[in-house]
């Protein structure tokens, strides 16, 4: 009973494309016009990465079919057909909006470049290739892969402070002009680094 009533809803939407069948009496359409309308803006704020856009643009067509398809479970379990339900276009907003974050979580090691360079930056610290205190000057002009930008090297220094790995401190300039803010590396990190060349073998370092 369940399967005729499956291909009887499936016939019935087979003719229309998404946005379509969810047109006419339904409550449905003002659900996916206003979620619509909040995409849009985001899309052309183009203030994501574009790789997050790209994903994003694919949503026009992907939330409107999860719709349908959220309505047809429902019909084949109520044993009923009839408009696309509100609750159904509710549901698959609420869908989409877990994957868009499930996706965010997924390009994050592409799309956000600061915690990216922290990595590498703290890499760097750890392994002893900068002595604080340090400018953020001091790191791009090493030209290392991934921390060659201003930009991106504060945005990785801001994340290692969050992280308690630096400390921030402004130093005021002996001709009054604009104070250089210098970061000094927590001594607990400094501690742990010298602990461990103390365990390598004098051979090695020899070497």
């Amino acid at each position: 009973m369940r399967l005729q009533t499956w291909l009887k809803a499936s016939r019935r939407i087979a003719c229309c494309s998404p946005v379509n069948a969810l047109m006419g009496s339904s409550p449905a359409p003002a659900v996916f016009d206003a979620w619509r309308a909040a995409l849009e803006r985001t899309l052309r704020a183009e203030a994501d990465h574009p790789v997050l856009l790209s994903h994003g643009a694919k949503y026009r067509s992907l939330l409107p079919s999860l719709t349908l398809i959220v309505h047809l479970i429902d019909s084949v379990e109520a044993g009923t057909g009839g408009s696309v339900s509100r609750a159904a276009a509710v549901r698959a907003v609420a869908w989409g909006e877990y994957l868009q974050g499930h996706a965010r979580r997924f390009y994050a090691s592409v799309t956000d470049m600061a915690r990216v360079a922290a990595a590498l930056l703290a890499t760097k610290i750890a392994r002893g290739r900068l002595a604080g205190p340090l400018t953020a000057r001091e790191v791009y002009r090493n030209e290392w892969a991934g921390l060659t930008e201003p930009r991106v090297v504060q945005g990785a220094l801001d994340c290692l402070e969050e992280l308690g790995w630096i400390r921030a401190e402004a130093v005021r300039a002996r001709d009054g002009g604009r104070p250089t803010v210098r970061f000094r590396i927590n001594p607990r990190l400094l501690a742990g680094r010298h602990d461990r060349s103390r365990r390598v073998p004098e051979a090695s370092r020899r070497a």
